[in-house]
């Protein structure tokens, strides 16, 4: 994670925030940007329910809002990417959808007398 956000960027001359964009227009580079910061975040809405038993869907909203903004005001500060309201909202979706891949194993998986974890 550290890598695609914060390692390898190059350093801006100016800070950058973006809001949402009132664009009407998508390009490839929009669709694969808002893809991979979805997927970033999947593995993290997976594998926390398995490091913590009882953990729920907020929490893991939480814990992704928090690292997604953490990275972003690092961004802002060293100047190494923009500040993007739009990477917020996609890394908390992908948070959900791995939650929510977790639950579905976790469901199936009880239906055969199988667990996560003890």
């Amino acid at each position: 994670m550290l890598h695609f956000t914060l390692l390898h960027r190059v350093i801006l001359d100016t800070r950058h925030i973006k809001f949402f964009s009132l664009n009407t227009g998508v390009s490839i580079y929009d669709m694969s940007e808002t893809f991979y910061n979805i997927l970033l975040f999947i593995p993290m809405g997976f594998l926390t329910p398995l490091c913590f038993k009882n953990i729920r869907l907020k929490r893991i909203l939480f814990q992704c809002l928090c690292i997604s903004f953490g990275i972003e005001i690092i961004q802002l500060i060293f100047q190494i990417g923009f500040f993007d309201i739009n990477d917020l909202v996609n890394n908390v979706l992908g948070g959900i959808i791995g939650y929510l891949l977790f639950t579905l194993i976790e469901k199936e998986l009880k239906k055969y007398g199988k667990v996560l974890w003890n």
